[in-house]
């Protein structure tokens, strides 16, 4: 029951999500299994904040985590906040993202806890990508790599799909289109089988912006409005704006624009507090709405 929850989460089937981690908290709790508790409370977190109900994830990983600290299970406190951390990386919160993710590597340090471990610095990697700071990127990506290559376990091919789209993404960031899209071949390849909706949307954006500075804008313009109708049924404000903003940079669309202000309008009203929306409307990806968006 508590895998099925993460499943559906995974192939952005977010409702049944939330309903199936409900009914495994509820189980858990009657059985008085603190162990499957810890397990399962941080996939209602999870399907909350993809739907872009983010105050009320919020709650459920606050929840999660004194829950975690009340019965000191702590390799599944250092779970949940790989996953607290996660959705602040999806609402390019990055320095909230940073600072938590930073905390569960270091307690999954203590407990010797591999999976949260490699988890957070996957993230990290995305995020340093995403601010462009590639230097630091540089820094962690060979150990990443590693530690990803020698893990097995349920999540061995979510972490080796998270480190095909990471390396694509680090090739662009480093102005080698050509390297991208050879590479984000690699990450379809591992993210298109398995359904995992997310990353195979970010890797044809990828794609799309790797073939841009190839100079093939017809193609990226193509690739970008893939992404977008890959994401758009899944009904996640956050991964659709990102989606949208892809697509935005390459061809100018007043109903996708619209759209877009639509969904960042949405993400910002629902965050759970002032600094994250701070956070959030100054980011690159909501000035470019700005700067596009037709004075009113």
């Amino acid at each position: 029951m508590g895998i099925r929850g993460l499943s559906f989460y995974w192939l952005g089937r977010f409702d049944e999500s939330l309903a199936s981690g409900q009914q495994a908290v509820q189980i858990a709790r009657k059985m008085n299994d603190t162990q499957f508790t810890a397990y399962t409370l941080p996939h209602i977190g999870l399907a909350l904040a993809a739907k872009g109900s983010y105050a009320e994830a919020e709650q459920v990983f606050d929840e999660a985590q004194r829950f975690g600290r009340e019965y000191e299970i702590w390799p599944m406190l250092a779970r949940t906040m790989v996953m607290w951390a996660g959705y602040h990386l999806d609402i390019f919160d990055f320095a909230g993202h940073e600072a938590i993710a930073e905390e569960a590597r270091e307690l999954a340090r203590s407990v010797n806890f591999l999976p949260p471990l490699v988890s957070a610095s996957l993230d990290l990697l995305f995020n340093y990508i995403q601010r462009e700071e590639v230097g630091r990127a540089e820094q962690i990506v060979h150990e990443v790599a590693e530690t990803v290559e020698k893990a097995a376990g349920n999540h061995g091919w979510l972490w080796r799909l998270k480190l095909a789209e990471a390396q694509a993404e680090l090739a662009l960031a480093r102005g080698d289109g050509a390297e991208a899209l050879r590479l984000v071949e690699n990450a379809l390849a591992h993210s298109q089988p398995r359904g995992r909706v997310k990353y195979q949307a970010f890797s044809l954006e990828t794609r799309a912006r790797a073939l841009a500075v190839r100079g093939r804008k017809h193609e990226a313009i193509a690739e970008a409005r893939n992404a977008v109708n890959l994401i758009r049924p899944i009904e996640s404000p956050a991964l659709f704006l990102r989606a949208a903003a892809a697509l935005l940079n390459l061809d100018g669309d007043d109903m996708l624009l619209a759209e877009a202000c639509t969904a960042a309008e949405r993400i910002a009203a629902a965050l759970p507090n002032e600094e994250m929306r701070r956070r959030f409307q100054t980011t690159e990806l909501v000035r470019l709405l700005d700067h596009l968006r037709p004075p009113r």
